[in-house]
């Protein structure tokens, strides 16, 4: 991998938009605090990563909030409303749904077993010349990476459910800046068969902010 045009794009990713191994591999874990908005309305967003695929992501609005978590073997689901919440519970068929957070983690980890990439060449994207990686997961799925030649900033990842249960996704990222070493899209659009579904605005991210594996875990309804 590492002598072909594939393990050059991603050695060259992780040196200039991760801030090279050293410095990747002293971030464990980062918090990202956002507004989304959406069709319906805004919202407060927040999540949390931790190496190397734990993730829990809440969405609140005055009313209520959704908490959306994976522990490692397991995605949960819950919801807080006032001071009543719903009993914590596998996400039912998100066996194969996937979250923002899950994308990356596949691109930074492309030995994993269970995915197939393949390099497709140099496209124009958002008005970008772009290297264009393509992965296919094992649930079925076709993501298309596209990354600037220049920056090696990942801009669009688009997302095709060759099972067909979920329809076709487009993120476009853009608005990169530098935290801790790293470069983190701070606007972050979202497109459902083709339409605009929803937008992403970062206010802040942390890096390390001290989590453990058991705070991903929902089934003692911990979150």
């Amino acid at each position: 991998l590492r002598q072909s045009q594939l393990g050059k794009i991603l050695t060259r990713y992780y040196r200039r938009c991760l801030g090279g191994a050293d410095n990747w591999e002293a971030i464990n874990s980062f918090k990202i605090s956002a507004e989304l908005d959406t069709k319906g309305g805004k919202y407060q967003y927040e999540s949390i990563v931790k190496k190397p695929n734990f993730y829990k992501i809440a969405i609140s609005s005055e009313e209520t909030t959704n908490i959306v978590a994976f522990d490692g073997n397991n995605k949960w689901q819950k919801q807080i409303s006032g001071e009543e919440s719903s009993y914590s519970k596998i996400a039912p068929n998100w066996h194969r749904m996937i979250h923002e957070p899950e994308l990356a983690t596949y691109f930074l980890y492309p030995m994993q077993t269970g995915k197939t990439y393949q390099y497709e060449g140099t496209v124009r994207e958002l008005n970008t010349v772009c290297f264009k990686v393509s992965l296919l997961t094992k649930q079925g799925y076709l993501i298309d990476y596209y990354i600037d030649i220049e920056s090696y900033c990942i801009i669009s990842i688009k997302i095709i459910d060759r099972l067909k249960e979920f329809s076709p996704v487009i993120i476009e990222y853009s608005d990169h800046r530098l935290v801790d070493g790293v470069y983190f899209a701070h606007k972050i659009k979202y497109y459902v068969d083709g339409q605009w579904d929803s937008t992403l605005n970062v206010k802040n991210i942390t890096t390390n902010v001290g989590v453990a594996n058991w705070m991903f875990y929902l089934e003692n309804n911990s979150l």
